[in-house]
């Protein structure tokens, strides 16, 4: 979330506002007179509709029509739109202003409202044809995102300590198919754009990447439902929000093989389960423990009232996040004893977590990214609110009252559409870990069967050997693979 003061925080929240937009385009400074009424919208989003993913670089959009602006016509495409949201606080006479982020105008339109423009925040200038030559030695991850920054004319927003902090960040690593080392030449990669190296090294760090306020790239790990940056009650809602029945959690991944083009499967096993179903255990004993002493200390007047009631509401929302957790590793558990696995991502082909790769550290940096998937527990939902600019996409936000749970629940911002003279429309999206046919095995293997068949059927087209059977297959209402339809290849 954007540091915003607390008087910010409390004029929000009102029913009844005062707000402003300020900025430049180029040169040329407008407010939000100069915008057709309605017009404004910025949307942006960090994962694929539907589902939580890792190694997003999406880009931001800022649609607009402007009028009475001293621009020329042909001026307009390439100029530099700077814009910030301003709120009147309380007191009637202070304005606190928001960036809203910097964009590109890519493309104008002309009509009699006036100038219709769209324009990008800086992750299109990733866009940009990949230079396999400036990343054949193996490097650090900081070193792969300097030379590509450079490369692409963005600033990297962090520092060299925090990329190193983040999932494989600190692991000395090359890029297959990039590499000099004759041993990988059998290897390949699909990157053709900076932008596609950048969602790679998104996904090796467990992340996303995202262009933040000041036009800078940065990269942000997937946060636990403990961080919550702000607590919304359903009279901060103009339109109620919609949650899903459940939260997603992953307990695996795939990564493909780019040589072979086998799937290799890792997930939690037994072991790992019931250590952490006993972490978990004794957290929860003692936060009952910190109640009972949160309760004595306010009966013998050790604290306020004031105080007492903030440290129950704290503790009791942790009991409710942790018994949540718990519920969940249980039934992973039950899960991991039948030989089945939960939900899962698939990274695909990595490159930087192939097997022959730099050291050999492909299992090792697979258990990082696995670790940091586990941070994902997120309730799936929908929601209109009178104003949100403040918030960051990753941000985990608690919503109370209305059709939210008694404690609340812990949803995670994945992406947004603000309209200045309407809403800022939010949404969470996540998997069912319920539903079998996502998270079974046995449905990943019928995949692969059908990827191994298509293999075969070009070998043998090409007249490369191999051969066989190619078929098409699904999972049966007993979760075992069957074939619909095939066809012989010789």
């Amino acid at each position: 979330m954007y540091a915003v003061s607390n008087d910010y925080l409390a004029a929000v929240k009102q029913q009844a506002q005062v707000h402003r937009l300020t900025g430049t385009i180029g040169s040329s400074a407008f407010t939000d007179e100069n915008i057709v009424s309605g017009s404004f919208h910025i949307t942006n989003q960090c994962t694929d509709d539907g589902d939580v993913m890792l190694g997003a670089v999406y880009t931001g959009t800022l649609t607009a029509t402007f009028h009475d602006m001293p621009i020329r016509r042909y001026n307009w495409v390439n100029k530099v739109i700077t814009v910030s949201f301003g709120l009147l606080l309380e007191d009637g006479e202070t304005w606190e202003d928001v960036p809203l982020g910097i964009y590109t105008i890519k493309e104008a339109k002309h009509s009699a409202e006036g100038v219709t423009v769209t324009a990008y925040d800086n992750m299109i200038k990733l866009d940009k044809k990949f230079d396999k030559d400036q990343f054949q030695t193996p490097q650090k991850m900081y070193g792969f995102i300097s030379t590509v920054c450079t490369r692409c004319g963005v600033t990297l927003g962090m520092t060299e300590g925090q990329i190193q902090a983040m999932s494989n960040g600190n692991t000395l690593m090359g890029i297959v198919g990039t590499e000099s080392n004759s041993e990988l030449n059998e290897y390949g990669n699909d990157i053709d754009t900076y932008r596609d190296l950048v969602f790679w090294m998104a996904q090796t760090m467990a992340c996303f990447a995202t262009i933040n306020r000041s036009g800078q790239l940065v990269f942000k790990s997937w946060p636990t439902e403990e961080t919550a940056v702000d607590e919304v009650s359903e009279s901060y809602r103009l339109e109620g929000a919609v949650f899903d029945d459940f939260t997603t959690n992953y307990t695996g991944i795939y990564v493909t093989n780019s040589k072979s083009g086998n799937d290799i499967y890792y997930g939690y096993d037994v072991e790992t389960l019931e250590a952490e179903i006993e972490t978990v255990e004794g957290n929860i004993r003692q936060y009952n423990l910190d109640l009972a002493q949160n309760e004595l200390d306010y009966q013998e007047g050790r604290i306020t009232e004031a105080e007492y009631k903030r440290r129950k509401k704290a503790l009791q929302k942790k009991i409710k996040q942790a018994n949540t957790r718990l519920a969940w590793l249980e039934e992973a558990l039950e899960k991991a004893e039948q030989g089945e696995d939960g939900l899962f991502m698939s990274l695909g082909e990595n490159p930087f977590m192939q097997p022959d790769g730099v050291g050999s550290q492909y299992p090792a940096m697979r258990r990082r990214v696995l670790a940091a998937i586990l941070n994902i527990s997120y309730t799936p939902f929908t929601c209109s609110t009178v104003v949100g600019v403040h918030y960051d996409l990753g941000d985990i936000i608690q919503f109370t009252g209305g059709h939210a749970t008694e404690e609340g629940e812990s949803c995670c911002l994945m992406s947004y559409d603000y309209n200045f003279d309407g809403e800022y429309q939010m949404q969470g999206f996540g998997s069912d870990p319920n539903v079998p046919v996502i998270r079974s095995a046995t449905a990943k293997s019928a995949n692969q069967a059908e990827k191994n068949a298509g293999i075969a059927l070009t070998k043998a087209e090409e007249g490369g050997g191999g051969g066989g059977v190619i078929g098409s297959y699904t999972v049966n209402a007993y979760n075992h693979l069957e074939m619909l339809d095939y066809t012989e290849v010789t």
